[in-house]
Formats: structure tokens, C-alpha cells, sequence
């Protein structure tokens, strides 16, 4: 959980952009997540590290945006408010008309974590509202400075 909530947290927290790299980061936490049960602890700790290098260095190439914290407020997953809020939210994903699948994919990984972690519900909210309403932000690189 501690990896998918740093990834979510990095997602969220990189300004207002919907980063499509950053994205993956978030993606690719939850699957590891499904993953380390099936490693040694070798494994696990091998893994561990070379995720948190990768999702580094995706942040240092999309131009190190300034953190912002997550949002911390708002109703708990566990309350009728917020269930009411995250259905209103995955009607409009499924209603989407471009079909665009890294939409559904955050959205499902979202959807899992609040279910899993009910105290996430913010910064799934936020990190759901943010990939269906703002366009994807892709940022080459600038290596003309270097």
C-alpha cells in the first residue's frame, strides 16, 4: 500500500496536470502490489527499490513539478456522501465517449484502492476527477540546457 499511495500521492501532487507518465507510475504500483506476494524477500526489497528509482526518475524527467499535498480532506470512503460521490464519478468514466483506456485503468486501480483502504478516498477522488476532466500532459524532455 505504502508504494501505491506514494505513486498516488506523486500523481496528485504534481501540480494540476494530468501527467500521462506519472500516471503509469500509479498503474505500475498496483500491479507490483499483486506481484510481491510471489517473491522471496530478496525479491520484494529488489523490486521495491528499483520502482521508487523508476518512478524518481520519471518525476526528475517530467521537470521535477512542485509538490503540492495530496488532498487530505473530504468525507472517508466509509461514509454514504463519498460512495454517492465516487459513483457519480465512475458513471462519468463509463460514459466517456473517447474509450481512452488509461482512463479506465487508473480509474480501476482507484476503485480497488478505496475499497481496500477506505482513508485513500480523497486522493482516489482527486486522482480520478483529474485523469477524466484534464487533457493528458506529455512533456518531452528538454535537453537543449544540458
Amino acid at each position: 500500500g505504502e508504494l501505491l499511495r506514494m505513486a498516488l500521492d506523486v500523481y496528485v501532487g504534481a501540480s494540476d496536470r494530468n501527467d500521462f507518465f506519472l500516471l503509469h507510475g500509479v498503474t505500475a504500483a498496483w500491479a507490483m502490489e499483486r506481484v510481491l506476494p510471489l517473491l522471496d524477500r530478496e525479491g520484494v526489497e529488489g523490486l521495491c527499490l528499483e520502482y521508487i528509482a523508476a518512478l524518481a526518475s520519471v518525476y526528475v524527467v517530467q521537470g521535477a513539478p512542485t509538490l503540492r499535498p495530496a488532498n487530505t480532506r473530504g468525507p472517508s470512503a466509509l461514509s454514504d456522501s463519498a460512495d454517492a460521490e465516487w459513483a457519480t464519478l465512475v458513471e462519468e468514466v463509463l460514459a466517456r465517449a473517447d474509450r481512452d483506456e488509461h482512463v479506465y485503468k487508473l480509474a480501476q486501480v482507484c476503485a480497488h484502492v478505496r475499497r481496500e483502504t477506505p482513508e485513500f478516498h480523497p486522493v482516489c477522488m482527486e486522482a480520478t476527477d483529474r485523469v477524466l476532466h484534464t487533457p493528458f500532459f506529455f512533456a518531452p524532455p528538454d535537453y537543449s540546457t544540458a
